[in-house]
């Protein structure tokens, strides 16, 4: 019976990132290797529009490349502007945001207290973009001139505001106003400027970029915390179509693009995401997965991003939890086609399954992770400990059903 190995095994070989440029500084991480050009304006590529994705060599666009002997397209990392009949109304759009300091604020609280669960964009670079943003839309709209990332990442940042609201009041908060406004005129707000400006984006540059995904996964999430499963789960295929539509799903795609590697790394954390997320909700609605052909062990993330400690000092990097999560995930989809077939309940398979999974993964699992744990990084980590339990409840369920329970009762099981 082959594995699942989606990972690697507890000594996790993670490239430690170089988390400053040459200046000290913290570099943005721009998708598809964006240089916003001043005044310069492309339109969309043939290849595009018939919806082919340029760094694939094995859809009919690459196939005729290969058989021409033609080189294949680099990344497409020019810069779309908006056409002039759109950025008026774009920048009306934009000057209804909430005002900077709420906005700041919510930024702030996301981080320090959401970004844990998500695990969706990566802090120090985020906020340098997040700060040279500001001073780009002032430059952009005094000269009539916006770009689509531009306009994406404005939806990026509104729509992480209407998730940091959803948590607020909190024990650090306690009152329901900032700045005099409330947070349901903060999230009503959003929503609105949201709505509005991503029909624009979508109607000038259709493929998008890296923002579009994170903005899209951000809108699942919120969905799925309001309780609206079934829209959360609609809108998460949005974000797959998305990915896979800029290549992300092939690790050639990823290493060929003309970018650095930290945007790489955000590339493949963002699709490691929609993986786990993908085969969760797929479970529990009983949907069909996304990642209906699986998921490419070379797309999965690589680097170590954690700050709050010093990288070579050994401390686990966060993201391993959501890593061994979509471990877990192509494990229980290979356990699900080997007894497809079974109709009935057979201890000796149960047993079979049971001890793939204990051999495969609970023995593999890195210290910090292990069902006995190695705690000397949760004060460090304060959500390290939370992770253990999310990750463990997760195990503890799979070896269950593969234990104890026929298969006929499995996906019930998992659906509640």
């Amino acid at each position: 019976m082959g594995t699942a190995h989606v990972m690697p095994t507890a000594g996790t070989e993670l490239v430690v990132a170089s988390r400053h440029s040459d200046t000290g500084s913290h570099r943005p991480v721009v998708p598809g290797g964006l240089a916003e050009e001043a005044g310069k304006s492309h339109g969309l590529r043939l290849s595009e529009l018939f919806g082919y994705c340029e760094e694939s060599d094995t859809n009919i666009l690459g196939l005729l490349h290969q058989v021409g002997g033609l080189n294949q397209y680099c990344d497409s990392g020019y810069a779309l502007t908006l056409p002039q009949e759109k950025v008026e109304f774009a920048q009306d759009e934009m000057n209804r945001m909430p005002a900077r300091p709420i906005i700041d604020f919510l930024m702030q609280f996301f981080l320090a207290e959401v970004d844990w669960m998500t695990q969706l964009v990566h802090p120090p670079s985020f906020m340098a973009y997040y700060e040279s943003w500001w001073t780009k839309q002032s430059a952009q709209i005094a000269e009539h001139s916006l770009y689509v990332v531009h306009i994406d990442f404005a939806v990026l940042i509104l729509r992480i505001c209407s998730i940091a609201s959803q948590f607020l009041p909190s024990p650090s908060y306690t009152i329901d106003t900032i700045r005099g406004m409330t947070l349901g005129q903060i999230r009503d707000i959003c929503s609105d400027v949201v709505r509005n400006l991503a029909k624009i984006a979508t109607s000038v540059d259709f493929r998008g970029s890296l923002f579009r995904v994170q903005h899209t996964c951000f809108s699942a999430f919120n969905l799925a915390c309001e309780g609206l499963i079934r829209d959360a789960w609609s809108t998460l295929c949005t974000a797959v179509s998305v990915a896979q539509g800029l290549g992300y799903h092939r690790p050639a795609s990823i290493e060929s693009a003309a970018v650095d590697e930290l945007e790489r790394e955000m590339r493949r954390r963002v699709f490691c995401n929609l993986y786990v997320w993908d085969g969760l909700l797929s479970r529990q609605l009983d949907r069909v997965s996304s990642f209906t052909d699986g998921f490419d062990l070379g797309t999965l993330p690589r680097m170590n991003l954690t700050t709050e400690v010093d990288c070579n000092s050994g401390a686990p990097e966060l993201f391993t939890e959501r890593i061994l999560q979509a471990r877990l995930i192509a494990i229980w989809e290979d356990i699900k086609r080997s007894l497809s077939d079974k109709m009935q309940y057979d201890p000796a398979t149960a047993q079979e399954m049971h001890d793939w999974l204990q051999r495969d993964f609970v023995e593999t699992l890195p210290p910090p992770f292990a069902l006995k744990p190695d705690y000397r990084w949760d004060k460090k980590l304060r959500q390290l400990n939370t992770l253990h339990y999310k990750l463990h409840y997760k195990n503890y369920i799979l070896h269950y059903i593969t234990l104890q329970v026929p298969f006929q009762y499995i996906i019930i099981t998992l659906k509640v």
